[in-house]
């Protein structure tokens, strides 16, 4: 887990791992800035 990622569920106030992706109409994962998803890298992987 990177530093940045346990500072934000600090500052949320987040106890559980979270990911945070967005998708378009077709339900497809779009790409934001080089960026697919952030948060909790295990699950990260997998929307790469």
């Amino acid at each position: 887990m990177s530093k940045e990622y346990i500072e934000m569920k600090k500052e949320l106030g987040i106890e559980q791992e979270f990911l945070v992706y967005f998708e378009n109409e077709k339900r497809e994962i779009i790409e934001i800035n080089g960026i697919y998803c952030f948060g909790y890298d295990e699950i990260a992987i997998e929307c790469k």
